[in-house]
């Protein structure tokens, strides 16, 4: 199979993973719902297989079977994550009657972040350019990983916000786009 291809197929298949890993998820927040049981325990659910989803499981894969290369270290700025810690922290203390929502949020922009931003990017740039990587990784995360989502909205909305996610975690690091996405979804879920 033609090397860029693969990168898609496989950036598809991690994206396709973590999908697997959020159903589990949902599925144990279904039953805890059932049987009545505390809050903390779906965002714990959700916390554990996001990461492992999301992050961990697509890490070693890339690293251990699809890279090429070393894969990069992710772009962090310590300095600036601690201000941005500091607002979202802050952000869950002020909206304290949403704190279950705005933590939800949180790992969702954490988790996504980290896949779209940095391991699929990672993937995409050993065989594309910056831009098409974040192209490509930007079609992915808008119609396939919201597939269930309205299709206008996705092209119209979640693309172009991708494509913005990518600029800002070159340009400002994965800190920063993960509070953006934070703000971004939990500005939504406020909203609607």
């Amino acid at each position: 199979m033609n090397d860029k291809i693969s990168r898609i197929v496989y950036s598809i298949g991690l994206m396709a993973i973590s999908g697997v890993t959020v159903n589990v998820a949902n599925l144990i927040v279904i039953f805890n719902e059932f049987k009545n049981g505390p809050e903390y325990i779906d965002l714990l659910a959700y916390s554990f297989f996001c990461v492992l989803g999301f992050i961990i499981c697509p890490y070693f894969i890339v690293k251990k079977y699809l890279s090429d290369r070393e894969i990069s270290k992710c772009k962090v700025k310590r300095k600036r994550t601690i201000i941005i810690l500091f607002l979202i922290i802050s952000g869950i203390i002020i909206f304290s009657d949403g704190v279950y929502e705005l933590l939800h949020n949180l790992i969702i922009a954490l988790s996504e972040e980290i896949l779209f931003r940095y391991i699929i990017y990672e993937l995409l740039k050993d065989k594309f350019n910056k831009k098409e990587s974040a192209i490509i990784g930007a079609l992915i995360f808008a119609i396939l990983l919201h597939l269930n989502g309205n299709f206008i909205i996705n092209i119209t909305v979640k693309l172009p916000f991708a494509l913005l996610m990518y600029l800002v975690y070159e340009k400002k690091g994965i800190q920063d786009s993960i509070f953006i996405h934070w703000i971004h979804n939990s500005a939504i879920g406020l909203l609607f």
